[in-house]
């Protein structure tokens, strides 16, 4: 099996905007320390084998991501919809990183399920959980490093 796919479907995408997850904490997405901030992410949560990335929208060519896409003989075109999945730790580290530094909103959901992220072009990344002490962790996990968490902010759809 690759290690990174890709496909369109726009369902999963569509039922998260309609339903997202109860809890959810809002972070700055801090463009000069991606590497820290991925890797606090992931592994502040069961390790993910895999995870699916959804594009919202591409608000200017995603130039990170289409090299990373190349890398694997995938074809570039982003719409609402689409899709890559990743097999491996390493490679969801890796695409949660290149889909951070482009200018794109969109959908991650590790495989375990135990927290989903939607970022967007304006520099800011939801966690979402279905349990609040799974979300904290992660949340504990970010400021401990640093991070600058939004108090006041609620995402919506």
């Amino acid at each position: 099996m690759d290690d990174l796919t890709k496909y369109e479907s726009i369902v999963e995408l569509t039922k998260f905007r309609e339903h997202p997850w109860e809890f959810q904490s809002t972070f700055e997405t801090p463009l000069k320390n991606l590497d820290l901030f991925v890797k606090t992410i992931l592994t502040s949560i069961p390790s993910p084998q895999s995870a699916t990335f959804i594009i919202d929208s591409v608000v200017f060519e995603p130039r990170n991501l289409i090299r990373l896409l190349a890398g694997h003989s995938l074809p570039d075109g982003f719409e609402r919809g689409t899709c890559l999945m990743t097999a491996g730790f390493t490679e969801t580290e890796n695409l949660l990183r290149v889909s951070l530094s482009d200018w794109i909103d969109f959908l991650f959901l590790p495989d375990p399920p135990t927290i989903a992220i939607y970022a967007d072009h304006d520099e800011f990344m939801t966690l979402y959980g279905h349990e609040h002490s799974t979300l904290d962790g992660v949340v504990a996990a970010l400021l401990e490093q640093g991070f600058k968490l939004q108090r006041d902010y609620r995402r919506h759809f």
